[in-house]
């Protein structure tokens, strides 16, 4: 059986799963879960309150694998891209580094300034339709934070359409519940709108 152990620490929860043998006592690997728990606890807490500039966080991030908290479907999409990766890089070395490249840049110079933003308090009055499309097990842009901000939207049209048993890259891991959105949440509303050219696409 799985005995999980959740502590909370500066907002934070770390979940621990340990493997028990049928006399109740722990296996080995349970012991290095607590040994990595209580040193994920205490390297936390010397980190403080994680900022967006802060490479710490997402050095820590990296070390305790927090793609293993990723939905299902997300890591079966990330271990599918690494399985073609060397197969890229041989066929294409240039185009491989250009997407290294770019990966590592938007990450050094998008990504602070993007988390840094606080849209609940800049970014409430939209003067358009406002669909979300969410993949209801996103942790990478959780879930709860996008309902939340979802809800101080103002919008002529606003609707949050969460799909089940999908994570961060729903467009790709669910992509017909993904379409399926579009073409009937948000096309019609667009082609109300004046979008002709999407109604003339319809058509053929």
């Amino acid at each position: 059986m799985a005995a999980i152990a959740q502590t909370r620490r500066k907002g934070c929860v770390f979940v621990q799963i340990c493997a028990r043998g049928g006399s109740g006592q722990h296996r080995p690997p349970c012991a290095e879960h607590r040994r990595r728990h209580r040193l994920g606890g205490k390297e936390l807490e010397t980190i403080g309150r994680p900022g967006p500039t802060n490479g710490d966080h997402w050095s820590f991030i990296n070390k305790y694998n927090f793609r293993s908290l990723w939905a299902a479907s997300d890591q079966a999409w990330l271990q599918h891209l690494r399985g073609q990766a060397a197969e890229l890089k041989a066929r294409e070395p240039e185009q491989f580094k250009n997407l290294e490249d770019g990966m590592e840049f938007t990450g050094e110079h998008v990504l602070t300034d993007q988390i840094a933003t606080n849209l609940p308090k800049t970014a409430c009055d939209i003067h358009t339709a406002y669909f979300v499309i969410q993949g209801q097990d996103d942790v990478i842009t959780p879930t709860p934070a996008a309902i939340e901000y979802f809800k101080c939207i103002q919008a002529p049209k606003k609707e949050l359409i969460l799909i089940p048993n999908a994570g961060h890259f729903a467009f790709m891991t669910a992509s017909d519940k993904f379409l399926e959105a579009l073409t009937t949440k948000v096309r019609p509303v667009a082609i109300a709108r004046g979008g002709g050219r999407l109604q003339d696409l319809g058509q053929h």
